[in-house]
């Protein structure tokens, strides 16, 4: 890939990607050369940087401002004269940004620039035999950016595009597309990337070597653009490798080639504010007919976001009518010293109303500016756009001193609060309201439109009849005092959590925290819609539209909810003392333990969102998963079946019969934990144990018929189910007393000493037995 840089003497080229440049060496007509496209022919890229920037060197800038606006549709048209347009301008106004070569470089954004691009077209004397005529094949890249930055807010609202004249050669194209992008420049010198537009073919019948005005869809765009910004379009186009493609602006060759940006806008030129004042300066709102001098000065302030430059050039004009009609009109004169990069301009004109009638009068200004030369009435006609101001004079009639007192919707005087007085739609005068709330204007008498305006905010509109009779009035503005309760989805209320607030006027609101009871309170804040961003736990619970519009407390529920989890055993028992543990996927925050009680219940309040769920039941991980949706403040008990099981270790002696008072010691391998339990008459000992591994004790210690008996087993067991363990005690025998032998054996010596006495009996009574029991005669 190949990076052509053009200069005006000679072309320099470097490897590089495409991107945007700020900065490049002066030059004007420019036939690009590529030595290299046999060697390197896969892509060269030509970026060409038109800046809007705020200063030209005085002399020019005395020359360009003096000078009408001009505008050629087609590039082989001689300069027409442009002209007021005095129809009503399309929504939104349509913006021509030409673009231009310079001599000596301006700096925008911080970094110097031989390009621009402003509302003049190329018939004005600096642009006039300056032009750039670029080629490159397969791939040209163009760059422009406006000049000077902007000098107020700019509204964009719709699709822009560009009007670029072109050239093609070789072989018909076949394929490929054009695109235009919109970039952002900030007064630090970043550039960031707004929108790119649809691709356009690049089969759009060239017509050979004739240049031709070639129509690119831009994005569509509705943001404003803040002051000392500027913007810059960049237009790619990417076509067939055999094709060179030639791209021309400006007076190239004694021809003029128009070529352009047009961005929809709205915003542009407008009469910002009128008064009057009298021969000793004093503002006026009527006129009186006894004044020895009756000289009166009227002022007109012009707005205008793409620089005084935009308007300057044009005359600004005046009339002043009554009933009858026009009575007076002329052009107005600067009143302030020319900045071409300034948001305004004050113009003013003086007229005498000596011999005047008494009546109203009203005074229109007309300034115009050159946003619409591309707005077409014939061909060869092209016209600027007219902005209107006006306001009323009432020549015979003293002033009324109105009182307006303004206040919120509970009827608490309003300090600070800026009042503005209409007639008609012609601004008349304002004034702000005292610590009392109380604002005094003076104006004739008649019928007015009164606009309150609190921290920046229409807050009320109130028609008004001013006279010498009736001329206090109270003002009740759409100003309230609510509190705000966030609260969850069940009415639990969210305390610490962060809310961000934009004002209706776009002003960002210090960042609001909830109290313990989930209430933030408010004070004397605009009515009217406040884009709003509610944050708890780290989540995001709330996005959208909060309506100021009411006082006392307001519940607002957001995305978080009650969520209630059962945990259960394998047998589906409930499990109480277990620890459950929620943790947001995304944030990676936790919403803290909560215990299960008797029934094996537990609940939490959670914003909405993907949680990982563990349950701990004495210190062991018995249930885990990553990916539970949790968003239904109506569903049920979420059951976590986790993994704790009924383990019975049965006791047996060594014939296998049930060996009871056995003491069993559960032991877990993980974390260190011990139980308990002996067994029962049936050798039982039953115990509630989490999946894992365990060392399980097993002790017996008696004394049979005067013996001593003891013997321990030690066993590892894994507990992954419900089951039975036989702890079997070989050395462990009953006692011979509780044997069949030792009752054979009791039999038998009971049989036997029977035996002997009978027969001791029947002896004695056959007298063989003397009374010692030995026979006579021994």
């Amino acid at each position: 890939m190949r990076l052509v840089l053009l200069s005006k003497t000679s072309t320099q080229c470097a490897s590089a990607a495409p991107m945007k440049l700020s900065g490049f060496d002066n030059y004007r007509t420019v036939q690009m050369i590529n030595d290299g496209l046999n060697s390197q022919p896969d892509t060269i890229i030509v970026i060409i940087m038109i800046s809007l920037g705020r200063t030209l060197k005085a002399g020019l800038l005395t020359v360009i401002m003096l000078l009408s606006a001009a505008f050629v549709i087609q590039g082989a048209s001689a300069p027409a004269l442009a002209v007021p347009y005095s129809g009503s301008p399309p929504t939104p106004t349509n913006l021509t940004m030409y673009f231009h070569n310079l001599s000596s470089p301006v700096t925008i954004v911080g970094a110097p620039h031989l390009h621009v691009a402003d509302t003049w077209n190329d018939s004005v004397p600096q642009y006039a035999n300056t032009g750039d005529n670029i080629s490159a094949t397969h791939y040209l890249s163009l760059n422009f950016t406006m000049y000077p930055q902007l000098a107020g807010p700019l509204q964009l609202n719709g699709t822009m595009y560009t009007y670029l004249y072109m050239t093609q050669n070789g072989s018909a194209p076949t394929s490929g597309h054009i695109t235009m992008s919109l970039y952002l420049d900030s007064p630090n010198g970043t550039s960031s990337l707004v929108a790119t537009g649809p691709a356009t073919s690049t089969n759009v019948a060239y017509p050979g070597t004739t240049p031709t005005l070639i129509h690119i869809t831009g994005p569509t765009v509705n943001m404003t653009v803040k002051a000392n910004y500027s913007l810059s379009f960049l237009i790619v186009v990417n076509g067939g490798t055999s094709q060179i493609y030639n791209a021309l602006w400006g007076h190239v060759k004694g021809t003029y080639y128009y070529s352009e940006a047009v961005l929809p806008v709205s915003s542009y030129l407008e009469v910002n504010s009128m008064y009057a004042v009298n021969s000793s300066g004093a503002k006026l709102y009527s006129l009186p007919s006894n004044a020895s001098n009756k000289n009166v000065t009227v002022f007109a302030n012009l707005t205008d976001p793409l620089g005084a430059y935009d308007f300057y050039s044009w005359p600004v004009q005046y009339a002043i009518s009554n009933t009858s009609g026009t009575v007076e009109s002329g052009v107005m004169t600067n009143a302030t010293v020319f900045s071409k990069s300034g948001y305004f301009m004050t113009y003013k004109f003086t007229f005498n109303y000596s011999g005047f009638a008494l009546g109203n009068y009203t005074i229109r200004v007309n300034g115009t500016d050159n946003t619409m030369h591309n707005y077409i009435n014939s061909p060869g006609v092209v016209y600027g756009r007219n902005a209107y101001g006006s306001m009323q004079l009432f020549i015979g009639l003293p002033p009324v001193h109105a009182l307006f007192t303004v206040q919120d919707s509970q009827g608490n005087a309003l300090s600070g609060a800026v009042v503005r007085a209409y007639y008609s739609t012609s601004f008349i005068a304002s004034n702000r309201t005292n610590s009392n709330g109380v604002a005094g204007i003076s104006v004739f008498g008649g019928n007015y439109t009164i606009r309150v305006f609190w921290q920046s905010v229409d807050v009320g509109t109130f028609p008004v009849i001013v006279n010498n009779t009736s001329n206090a009035f109270t003002l009740k503005a759409s100003v309230y005092s609510p509190t705000y309760i966030f609260e969850s989805q069940s009415g639990m209320p969210l305390p610490d959590a962060f809310v961000y607030m934009t004002s209706p006027n776009g002003t960002h609101l210090p960042t609001l925290v909830t109290g313990s009871s989930g209430a933030y309170p408010m004070s004397e804040m605009a009515g009217g819609n406040y884009p709003t961003t509610v944050v708890w736990h780290s989540s995001v619970i709330f996005n959208g539209q909060i309506d100021m519009n009411s006082n006392g407390n307001v519940p607002v529920n957001v995305n978080a909810y009650t969520q209630s989890f059962k945990v259960v055993s394998a047998s589906g028992s409930a499990v109480p003392t277990a620890n459950i543990l929620v943790v947001n996927s995304t944030t990676g925050i936790d919403m803290g333990f909560n215990t299960t009680d008797a029934s094996g219940l537990a609940s939490a309040v959670i914003p909405y969102g993907v949680y990982a769920v563990s349950v701990y039941w004495k210190g062991i991980l018995v249930y885990h998963n990553g990916n539970v949706v949790l968003n239904n403040p109506t569903a049920p008990a979420m059951v976590l079946n986790s993994s704790i099981y009924t383990m019975t270790f049965k006791a047996l002696s060594a014939d296998g019969s049930p060996l009871g008072n056995v003491v069993v010691n559960v032991f877990s391998n993980s974390t260190g934990t011990f139980l308990s339990a002996v067994t029962d008459n049936n050798g039982y000992a039953t115990f509630e144990l989490a999946g894992g591994s365990y060392s399980v004790t097993a002790s017996f210690s008696t004394t049979y018929d005067l013996t001593p008996v003891y013997q321990k087993i030690t066993k590892s067991v894994v507990v992954s189910s419900s089951s039975t363990l036989a702890l079997k005690f070989t050395q462990v025998y009953p006692p011979i007393t509780s044997t069949n032998l030792f009752y054979f054996i009791v039999v038998i010596v009971a049989i036997a000493i029977v035996a002997v006495a009978v027969i001791t009996m029947i002896a004695r009574k056959n007298g063989m037995l003397g009374k010692s029991g030995k026979k006579d005669g021994k």
